[in-house]
């Protein structure tokens, strides 16, 4: 998007802001961890999104295709279950490419997405308020961890119905009980009886899982270095990049990839101040991408009181598509 474009009247943009102190000390202790990490939200600057959107293109990257194909043939019984038009909420919207498979069947009354990448938010919220005229667009540059239902409700009129998208498997970067507390999370900002969309990655072989994230393009590799150069920008450190080695692999027995960067190297690198010691041969972890059948799944939302509506595969159960339901019991 052109800064001297005018912005469509359906558009609005919110900079909800990041709290750069609070980061720089959640970044120090991941890597004061025994097991040093940097949580995978840090991997998602301007450039790492650009990075994420060329491996989602790629053919080991099998995700984003599948998911797209499942929404293309749900999307019309997803619009039944949403019935009267709703607010749709989107944490980590990026692109804001897969929410367009919903609204070119459903026509929600606004759509509120949220993402910490500032351009991503600008020019995809810009793109979709002209898409979708009839649609109102709020972008919200902001952690979703960091918005508050107060926020929600200046946003959003309380008086419309509120739905939930989260795609592309993102729900497998949390460890089990983090996505329960994403989701209880999640149920609250859309409230009782109210549904959200969820893309799972499925269980499958090894060989397929690693592939996906060792594209041979070299995508990932440079995704997951991304971040050490992002930390150097943003966070005053001094990470030398070349002393560092991507790697990936699906860990079989917790059912999930784990993405790490590795020290080739005795280093030292320091941070907002302090100084961490890095081991030849250590690694920081930087995501997991856990891994579901039908039943851990359902098992994982009950624990945050919601309950599966409907469950949408491709052919060969790579990936699936839910409408969960958030019923929480009273107490």
């Amino acid at each position: 998007m052109q800064d001297s474009l005018v912005s469509p009247d359906n558009l609005q943009i919110i900079h909800k802001g990041l709290q750069i102190k609070l980061q720089v000390e959640e970044i120090k202790k991941g890597l004061n961890c025994h097991n040093k990490t940097i949580s995978p939200k840090f991997l998602y600057d301007e450039k790492g999104s650009v990075l994420f959107n060329q491996i989602c293109k790629t053919e080991a990257y099998y995700q984003t295709r599948t998911e797209k194909r499942i929404l293309e043939s749900s999307s019309k019984k997803i619009s039944e279950i949403l019935g009267r038009a709703v607010n749709i909420i989107e944490p980590g919207a990026g692109n804001m490419q897969k929410i367009r498979t919903i609204l070119d069947v459903y026509q929600p009354l606004g759509y509120l997405g949220i993402d910490v990448s500032q351009k991503e938010i600008t020019n995809a919220g810009y793109n979709l308020a002209i898409d979708y005229p009839r649609i109102n667009v709020i972008g919200v540059v902001g952690d979703f961890y960091q918005i508050e239902n107060e926020d929600l409700e200046q946003w959003l009129p309380n008086s419309v119905p509120r739905a939930a998208f989260f795609p592309g498997s993102t729900i497998g970067n949390f460890e089990p009980d983090k996505a329960v507390s994403f989701l209880k999370r999640l149920g609250k900002s859309i409230g009782q009886n109210q549904f959200a969309i969820i893309g799972i990655d499925l269980k499958k072989r090894t060989e397929i899982l690693n592939l996906a994230y060792n594209d041979p393009e070299g995508y990932t590799k440079d995704f997951n270095l991304n971040v050490l150069q992002r930390l150097n920008r943003d966070y005053n450190s001094d990470f030398d990049l070349t002393k560092f080695k991507h790697r990936a692999f699906y860990n079989e027995e917790a059912g999930r990839v784990e993405m790490h960067l590795v020290s080739i190297a005795n280093q030292m690198v320091s941070l907002g101040g302090d100084i961490f010691k890095f081991k030849k041969g250590e690694t920081i972890h930087t995501e997991n991408s856990y891994k579901y059948s039908r039943k851990s799944f359902s098992s994982l939302v009950q624990a945050a009181d919601f309950a599966i509506e409907a469950f949408f595969t491709d052919t060969e159960t790579y990936f699936a598509v839910a409408v969960i339901k958030f019923s929480p019991q009273k107490t």
